[in-house]
């Protein structure tokens, strides 16, 4: 399965920890396009049309992942992109960012939208959405029998949207 990974770098490289978590937890699942963004240092590649480059990737992946608890315009454009393409698009957020998340995100039917206030609730969240595009997919990495356990939260469904509820 290839899974496309989207995340704020002009906007902001504050999560840039937690997009290498997630992106790692997608590369169980299949090949991760976009990893760049998870990384400490990103180099400008004058050479390279990145535009270019992501439409690509974007338009040859089977699902799309975005990070979206920092405003990114690139983000935005990339998303959208997913969506003309007919793509399946989850746009997860930290509920503790302090930042509003685009109403643009939000009230989109088409975009599957979930708030975290984990890491390892939007790891299971991502998880659920790889399964439910690509039924029986197995990760390709075994978890030993002391791996950590998510912690239940209250998963609501609103509008075809899976919202955090807050316990």
């Amino acid at each position: 399965m290839s899974i496309y990974f989207s995340g704020s770098i002009a906007g902001g490289r504050e999560l840039r920890d937690t997009y290498k978590e997630l992106i790692s937890h997608c590369k169980q699942y299949g090949k991760v396009f976009n990893q760049c963004v998870g990384k400490d240092s990103i180099r400008n590649h004058k050479s390279m049309n990145i535009y270019e480059r992501n439409m690509y990737w974007i338009e040859n992946c089977r699902v799309f992942i975005a990070e979206v608890s920092v405003p990114s315009l690139g983000v935005g454009m990339e998303i959208e992109r997913a969506l003309n393409a007919g793509i399946p698009v989850l746009c997860l957020y930290d509920v503790k960012a302090g930042k509003p998340t685009s109403r643009m995100i939000i009230d989109c039917k088409t975009i599957k939208v979930i708030g975290y206030s984990k890491l390892e609730v939007a790891k299971q969240m991502i998880t659920n959405f790889i399964e439910e595009y690509q039924p029986n997919i197995v990760p390709q990495s075994k978890y030993s029998d002391n791996s950590q356990k998510v912690e239940k939260e209250t998963i609501e469904f609103v509008t075809g949207k899976c919202v955090l509820v807050s316990n």
